[in-house]
């Protein structure tokens, strides 16, 4: 997903952009480019801008962001970006992410006809990766829990044994008691003979 960004950023002029997830009815970013990745709550607020573009199956560009909306920074100054793009992900017709991106001027029609004509693919591959991190975690949890029998398994073979060597002592310890039992009553009835 940080070559997605990056491609954003060279093709389409985009300054930072992040990529969040609609998961489980969370909002949650996956990546940034030229900002930091942290979420705050008001981005989780129900009437933020990335709340509504989550409902939305089009792309939205929001304009004339004010002036302490966020600002770009390098080694020659600041700026703020002038407009913001938000690209709805689709996936099965139903919307499971968005881009947010800064630009200093307003994307053209033609380029948020062409990333809205790839926010379906961008939208499969987002679902794809997120599916095979999924997988992997369930992979993950069922090697966990294939050690863990394992480790089972081999300290209940461990007890088997134990229990099979106290039952072997104590069929020995039987056999000696039957033996000396017979040799009681041996011994016994020979004093009753005499």
């Amino acid at each position: 997903t940080q070559d997605l960004l990056h491609f954003l950023s060279v093709k389409f002029g985009v300054l930072a952009s992040r990529l969040f997830i609609n998961e489980f009815g969370q909002i949650q970013i996956l990546n940034s480019y030229g900002t930091d990745k942290d979420v705050t709550p008001e981005m989780r607020n129900n009437n933020s801008l990335l709340s509504n573009s989550l409902k939305r199956h089009e792309p939205w560009q929001v304009d004339q962001v004010p002036a302490n909306y966020w600002q770009v920074s390098s080694s020659l100054g600041k700026a703020s970006p002038q407009s913001l793009l938000f690209l709805p992900l689709q996936f099965q017709q139903k919307v499971i992410g968005v881009i947010e991106m800064a630009t200093f001027a307003p994307l053209s029609d033609d380029h948020i006809e062409v990333l809205s004509k790839l926010s379906e693919t961008i939208g499969i591959g987002v679902n794809a990766a997120q599916s095979r991190e999924h997988l992997q975690e369930l992979l993950q949890q069922t090697q966990q829990q294939t050690e863990e029998l394992q480790a089972q398994q081999e300290e209940l073979r461990t007890n088997n044994e134990e229990l099979e060597q106290q039952a072997r002592a104590l069929e020995g310890q039987q056999q000696d008691l039957n033996l000396k039992n017979r040799d009681l009553e041996i011994a016994q009835r020979s004093l009753e003979v005499k």
